[in-house]
């Protein structure tokens, strides 16, 4: 049974640099919600016990900085996936995912968000 509040969109491997406050770590999101998202591909070094993350997102000409909270993880093959929550978010990422939440069926449609690397 799905307990999520919003939709989730699926991505196209979205990437983004997470920083847990003792050193960046790149990754990729694989969905996102405007409170949430799935971040997979991160080396195990990451620390999660100190409870936040800092996460930044560049798509195109946008660039997302967020706080966020782990709520799971995952480790396979020597790298972990994470479920977090997003703590603040700035209104044009609101907008930005509101712009994809209002298509029919986005919790099941996968939209590409350019391969834009983080520089």
């Amino acid at each position: 049974m799905e307990r999520r509040k919003q939709s989730r969109i699926k991505t196209n491997n979205l990437s983004i640099v997470v920083s847990d406050g003792i050193g960046p770590s790149q990754g990729l999101v694989s969905d996102m919600s405007l409170s949430g998202m799935r971040i997979n591909n991160l080396p195990k070094r990451l620390h999660l016990k100190t409870g936040h993350l800092s996460v930044i997102i560049s798509q195109n000409t946008k660039l997302f900085r967020m706080n966020a909270k782990p709520r799971w993880y995952l480790e396979k093959d020597g790298k972990i996936s994470i479920g977090v929550n997003i703590k603040n978010f700035p209104l044009r990422w609101r907008e930005f995912i509101q712009k994809y939440e209002n298509q029919p069926g986005c919790s099941s449609s996968t939209i590409s968000l350019g391969n834009d690397r983080l520089r």
